[in-house]
């Protein structure tokens, strides 16, 4: 239980900086993305043997892998905006509700 006065869950500005550092690693993500698809169509390219067709199967799973995790994070940070969001409308009726805006 918490204490009189104290906060229970996240703050806005808690959850503003996990929004901020989730869009910040997804693009660091992607940028990571591009280039190992760009060395995988190189390596492609380049080796067209048994072991450069293992090597692009490889590469396959990556983006598919890669694609479920960008989109995971991806739900994570909209639930995470839905909450803020929620969380601020609730601050702002609540504020109203107490100054009588809403009479």
């Amino acid at each position: 239980m918490t204490a009189p006065g104290a906060q229970y869950g996240l703050n806005d500005a808690q959850l503003q900086q996990i929004i901020e550092a989730t869009n910040q690693s997804l693009s660091q993500m992607r940028q990571l993305n591009n280039q190992v698809q760009m060395q995988a169509s190189s390596l492609g390219q380049a080796n067209q043997s048994d072991s450069g067709r293992m090597l692009v199967d490889k590469f396959g799973v990556w983006a598919g892998d890669f694609s479920r995790i960008e989109n995971e994070l991806n739900q994570l940070n909209q639930r995470v905006m839905d909450v803020r969001n929620a969380s601020l409308q609730a601050a702002q009726q609540a504020q109203d509700s107490a100054s009588g805006a809403n009479l």
